[in-house]
């Protein structure tokens, strides 16, 4: 702060009629103008350094509103690569999931086709030992034979045309179905 520059400022005093009445008279106005010019010089700097510190604070507020900026679109970032992990990881899980379960399927598909050929060639096989007791089976030994094969003569095979793979023309048919009754209403004309 700027008090003084230069040499203090004087009141003039002149003194008239001296002999007779002396008076007095001061003259504050160079005085007063000093003043008021030092008055004016602090102000002025009191309203710069006032401005200055505005100024100041508005670039420490905008510097820290760019920081919280650049902070909150990093974190926006982070998430969002987190967020891509995470559905990454999902999409993964689920394509293993999926190829473990069409692995357990084409597992399962072929147990069950090993099962059917097993049972295939087991069936075979039994068609064969017993076309075999068939052929083998002799008037000594009898139907007893046959009945300890273990399993029953193979059916004729299935024909194409039309008819031939239906019932045996002495095969009994079931009985026609009854008619249904008419069902009378229990309660005719009744109120209730």
């Amino acid at each position: 702060m700027k008090f003084w520059s230069g040499p203090p400022p004087s009141a003039a005093v002149t003194i008239d009629n001296a002999l007779e009445a002396p008076k007095r008279q001061v003259d504050v106005s160079s005085l007063s103008a000093a003043l008021a010019a030092q008055a004016i010089a602090r102000e002025s700097d009191r309203i710069s350094t006032m401005e200055a510190d505005i100024r100041e604070r508005a670039f420490f507020n905008r510097r820290l509103k760019g920081e919280r900026f650049l902070d909150r679109r990093r974190q926006e970032i982070e998430d969002w690569q987190v967020e891509q992990e995470r559905l990454k990881g999902q999409a993964e899980r689920l394509r293993d999931l999926e190829e473990a379960e069409k692995a357990a399927e084409a597992e399962a598909a072929k147990k069950a086709a090993d099962k059917a050929a097993a049972e295939k060639a087991e069936a075979e096989k039994g068609a064969t030992d017993n076309a075999q007791a068939v052929k083998t089976e002799t008037p000594e030994r009898g139907p007893a034979a046959t009945a300890n094969a273990p399993f029953a003569a193979a059916p004729a095979p299935k024909s194409d045309e039309v008819g031939a793979n239906g019932p045996r023309p002495g095969a009994p048919t079931p009985p026609p179905r009854p008619r249904a009754r008419p069902q009378l209403d229990p309660a005719p004309g009744g109120l209730y």
